[in-house]
């Protein structure tokens, strides 16, 4: 078991997680800022503006999705346009809560004297807003978003830096992350274990991800204290 911990003098100084649907359910809170766009404007449908944003990973936060959409309604304007990306930005954040048993988990693990950080493809100002908003933000040493190294998961370099600011080597870090394909993928070529946070996974396209194993899963995000108190 790659990076399993216990043995000899491994033991785990250090958790760096995924954030959107690791920390909280991102996709429900996507859907409902749709939904806010499509009765905002009073015409289409809430999943297929969802659909556009699943076009391709690097686009899910793009506010050009919103564009196409209002493009294919036939009613895009620059004014239309602008209100609708408001709106959208406004329902996003409100519709987002961290998972049950969450906080009370990372609290937990600060106790125990480990250091915690995120590595996020978000951008810096949406991964500050999500986690100030969630209260999930005051349990986290480093926070590494896209623009630290604009690199995006799988790539290992975010979780390297998370790492190297952390203070910490991969073999004493648990990677935790709903993503098998970006999360685990990454955190084994950083080196790391790997925990598979299977409780938020809805990544649409990893039907044929099945290859791909995680050290661990995760059923609950109460699992992850669980998992890590015999490793201190």
């Amino acid at each position: 078991m790659q990076g399993a911990f216990g043995a000899g003098d491994r033991r785990l100084k250090a958790v760096v997680f995924d954030m959107d649907n690791t920390l909280f359910e991102f996709v429900d809170a996507q859907v409902a800022a749709c939904k806010a766009v499509v009765d905002s404007i009073g015409a289409g449908n809430k999943l297929d503006l969802f659909d556009l944003f699943l076009r391709d990973e690097s686009g899910f936060e793009e506010h050009r999705n919103i564009a196409d959409y209002l493009r294919s309604l036939g009613i895009y304007d620059e004014p239309t346009r602008s209100e609708c990306c408001a709106v959208y930005d406004r329902a996003r954040l409100a519709a987002l809560e961290p998972y049950s048993g969450i906080r009370r988990c990372l609290s937990r693990l600060r106790r125990m004297g480990l250091k915690l950080a995120v590595v996020t493809d978000a951008g810096r100002a949406n991964a500050e807003a999500r986690l100030r908003k969630t209260g999930l933000r005051r349990y986290f040493d480093v926070v590494v978003p896209l623009e630290e190294t604009g690199k995006r998961k799988p790539s290992p370099d975010p979780i390297r830096l998370a790492l190297e600011r952390l203070g910490v080597g991969p073999a004493e870090s648990l990677l935790v992350g709903d993503s098998l394909s970006r999360d685990v993928v990454a955190g084994k070529a950083a080196g790391m274990a790997t925990a598979h946070a299977a409780y938020g996974d809805k990544n649409f396209k990893e039907g044929g991800m099945g290859a791909v194993k995680a050290d661990y899963v995760l059923d609950g995000a109460g699992d992850i204290c669980a998992l890590v108190k015999g490793f201190v």
